[in-house]
């Protein structure tokens, strides 16, 4: 996507605002942990996990999302690692990905 902005703490400022958004479309929509700047091979990145439900008829799914917001040169990656709570946990695969990824230039 792409993403004109200054510096990094602008680009985290920019996730949390659109995840602000979200919270007026998806139901009970809430942060696990908040958007935060780590490092990821060797790059500073945002990094968030959010959880919500949706609904498909008569059922409720909770929803899992660990999300990763990359900043390029004008636009950014995002990889999101998204599952259903109760129906199988992922996390340590997600974990493993997350430690395969090299970034470059």
């Amino acid at each position: 996507r792409e993403s004109e902005v200054a510096n990094l703490q602008d680009f985290l400022k920019q996730i949390q605002n659109s995840n602000e958004e979200l919270k007026k479309t998806l139901d009970d929509f809430k942060f696990i942990d908040n958007p935060t700047l780590i490092e990821l091979s060797r790059k500073k990145v945002v990094k968030f996990s959010v959880q919500f439900h949706l609904k498909k008829d008569d059922h409720i799914f909770t929803i899992s999302s660990r999300s990763y917001y990359i900043p390029k040169d004008g636009y950014y990656i995002s990889l999101n690692f998204i599952e259903e709570i109760g129906k199988e946990d992922n996390s340590i695969l997600f974990e493993d990905l997350i430690k395969t990824i090299s970034l470059t230039d």
